[in-house]
């Protein structure tokens, strides 16, 4: 935008510079001209008085070489009567033939009085007098060069101070176009910090009225989308907390079967379920997400194939898990990946048939990490895209979408596809981080090596 205008102003101080140089150009040229030829007419007017009264050629050819006409840059020469000629510019010069002009006049062809024409190499001024003998005429001609004398030097001037006044516009408009563009440069810089999740940025309203106005707006905008965030953090968090009620209610009924295989296994999910309330509302009313997290991806893939390995077991599936050695640090909380984990479990244990296989692995890249899960199903129907709400069965239809969303927050993908043998696979992948224990020894100036360079850390470090 800011060499856009700085282009616009370049181009319209350009046009009214062109509209005045041109016509000052012409009219010095013009000037100089008709200061030649009255330097030419005084010049003129000057020897026809005194050969008006010097009738004799030789006498008034003295009389012209004592006034010092020889500096004079016109050829000025008196013809009389006779064809005689006297150079008062040029002495030894030859007389030479009477110009056609001059005859003219002599002999009263023309008018007697001065006249002006263009002839080859400059302009002929003539200019008659009577004598006793009849009619003597001056003829000066003024040379090309004196009368474009200076000229070539006045236009360059005349460019040189177009060519400053056009520096002037653009340097204004610069600084115009910066006036605009600056107070542009920051509010698109506050909505890059507002989409990327900083909620305290705001911009300070500058510039034209109507970009700082677009600035309060948005600024506004800022206010209400935290008033809005607040507001619907607040009411999961009272959602959450009426969870408690029928939860109490369940650990109860629980009780009852305690010291029992079921009972126990109730009991362990009840007190799942409460951890996992209890969580959301603490993160729901968390003023900031946390800056720096991370989780060991193999560590929560081993813990919750570990827990899915039962129901597998009970269905008689086929279950592989391939688990690399080590640790895959990725910027992801461990809950949030064991959800997403639990989700894809969940989606190949309900939409495939009892018995049919399923393989877990994990694959390390030398920037990313990806986590697949492998079923042995009748694979994703054609064209199908994960949408918020939308279900192949009888369930919400949220499951892939909250693991599509948990991975994406984080720069990751999720990629679905039908295997060629038959069956599906859901893989995650996620940009790996430097191990926690990595990042504390090294070194503030910087980093060294790359992120798998430190992936071997502590296991089940949060």
């Amino acid at each position: 935008m800011r060499r856009r205008l700085i282009m616009v102003a370049l181009a319209i101080s350009s046009m009214v510079a062109l509209a005045f140089l041109v016509p000052l150009g012409l009219n010095v040229q013009r000037y100089q001209r008709d200061i030649a030829m009255v330097k030419a007419s005084q010049e003129a007017r000057e020897v026809t008085f005194y050969a008006s009264f010097v009738d004799d050629a030789s006498r008034l050819q003295n009389t012209l070489k004592n006034l010092d006409y020889a500096k004079s840059e016109n050829d000025i020469v008196v013809w009389f009567p006779d064809g005689r000629a006297v150079r008062a510019t040029r002495p030894s010069a030859p007389n030479g033939v009477m110009p056609a002009s001059v005859d003219a006049m002599i002999n009263g062809r023309v008018d007697l009085r001065p006249s002006e024409r263009a002839v080859s190499g400059g302009r002929e001024l003539l200019w008659p007098a009577s004598i006793n003998a009849g009619t003597v005429v001056v003829r000066v001609v003024v040379p090309d060069h004196v009368l474009r004398k200076n000229v070539l030097t006045k236009l360059a001037w005349l460019g040189a101070v177009a060519l400053a006044l056009i520096l002037a516009g653009v340097a204004v408009a610069d600084r115009l176009a910066t006036a605009i563009v600056k107070p542009v440069k920051e509010l698109a810089a506050v909505t890059r910090r507002l989409s990327a999740g900083e909620s305290e940025a705001r911009t300070t309203p500058a510039g034209p009225p109507e970009i700082a106005d677009v600035g309060g707006a948005v600024n506004h905008l800022a206010d209400r989308i935290d008033e809005l965030l607040a507001a619907e953090r607040e009411t999961l968090a009272d959602l959450s907390h009426r969870l408690r009620t029928p939860l109490a209610a369940l650990r109860l009924d629980a009780d009852g079967l305690a010291g029992t295989e079921i009972g126990d296994r109730i009991t362990a999910d009840i007190e799942a379920m409460e951890a996992a309330v209890s969580n959301v509302i603490r993160e729901v009313r968390a003023p900031k997400r946390a800056a720096e997290v991370s989780c060991d991806l193999i560590d929560v893939a081993r813990t919750r194939c570990e827990f899915w390995q039962v129901l597998a077991e009970d269905d008689g599936r086929h279950w592989e898990v391939d688990l690399p050695p080590g640790a895959a640090w990725v910027p992801l909380k461990r809950d949030d990946l064991a959800i997403a984990l639990d989700q894809v479990m969940t989606n190949a244990f309900t939409y495939t048939p009892d018995g049919s296989a399923i393989r877990v692995f994990v694959a390390l890249g030398s920037n990313d990490v990806t986590l697949a899960v492998d079923d042995k199903g009748t694979g994703f129907p054609e064209g199908f895209e994960i949408r918020r709400g939308e279900s192949r069965g009888g369930s919400t239809g949220l499951g892939l979408d909250i693991v599509q969303r948990t991975v994406r927050a984080v720069g990751g993908r999720l990629t679905l596809h039908n295997l060629p043998e038959g069956g599906a696979r859901v893989q995650l992948s996620f940009p790996l981080r430097v191990s926690p224990t990595a990042a504390r020894r090294a070194p503030r100036s910087g980093r060294s090596g790359s992120p798998t360079a430190a992936l071997a850390g502590t296991p089940n470090a949060n």
